[in-house]
């Protein structure tokens, strides 16, 4: 099952308006964070299994070359 918003994210900067994304199968269930001015790969993602928080990874930085 996939479910998508329209979500804030705080970040250091200030607060940065994403698309959530959300996959569930089963207990598992991983959201991934878009940012709406940046293309590319996920901002925040993190995988709950059932309420336990297992996997959370966040980017802190980018660099456009």
């Amino acid at each position: 099952r996939r479910t998508s918003s329209s979500a804030w994210r705080r970040r250091p900067s200030g607060i940065e308006a994403c698309w959530r994304s959300t996959v569930s199968t089963g207990d598992k269930r991983t959201t991934y964070w878009f940012a709406k001015g940046r293309a590319g790969l996920p901002v925040q993602m993190q995988e709950r299994l059932g309420a336990e928080l297992v996997n959370r990874s966040v980017v802190i930085g980018d660099v456009v070359a």
